[in-house]
């Protein structure tokens, strides 16, 4: 990973494993975000579309919250930082914890994975790995989509990037 977090996500796993995967949907998941964020400032932090939906914040914290859900099943079932307030300082937070879940999934085998159980803050029941992909990981798209969406209504599109190659547009 380059020095900044996310910079961009051009090394590709050697090998093809199911951990592998989801490293590859993490990096693609922090990249985006990153780049949903970029070039705004706190004075962003309350804007809404409309009465009764999220504001930028909001939704950041609630990104934040199920990053944290990953981090608990993948890293530490304990784990309860409480999110950052300012932008940046979310921003920042959400990506270390996402680099820190991908740094730990890299050096995990099939077998271990396989094994794994979704942290299950409402009870008992096992909860399978599988299930992070349709639950936190797809909720965590919507929103970074969200936030695109809401920085083109307030005016402040996002700056090009190569998303597909997972780099910023050289300028």
């Amino acid at each position: 990973m380059p020095k900044e977090l996310y910079e961009n996500i051009l090394k590709l796993p050697e090998k093809m494993s199911a951990a592998n995967v989801l490293v590859r949907l993490i990096d693609g998941m922090a990249f985006r975000y990153k780049c949903s964020l970029a070039e705004l400032d706190d004075s962003y932090l309350e804007f809404r579309p409309v009465e009764g939906s999220k504001n930028l914040k909001e939704l950041m914290v609630h990104i934040f919250k199920l990053v944290v859900w990953l981090y608990q099943t993948i890293i530490d079932n304990k784990y309860s930082e409480k999110p950052a307030s300012g932008l940046h300082e979310l921003k920042n937070q959400t990506l270390q914890h996402l680099k820190d879940i991908r740094d730990k999934l890299e050096n995990m085998d099939d077998a271990e994975l396989a094994n794994m159980n979704v942290h299950n803050p409402w009870g008992d029941e096992k909860i399978p790995i599988w299930l992070l992909m349709n639950g936190p990981l797809a909720d965590i798209f919507t929103h970074i989509g969200q936030i695109l969406s809401w920085r083109r209504i307030a005016g402040s599109p996002v700056p090009e990037a190569n998303t597909f190659r997972g780099k910023p547009i050289d300028k």
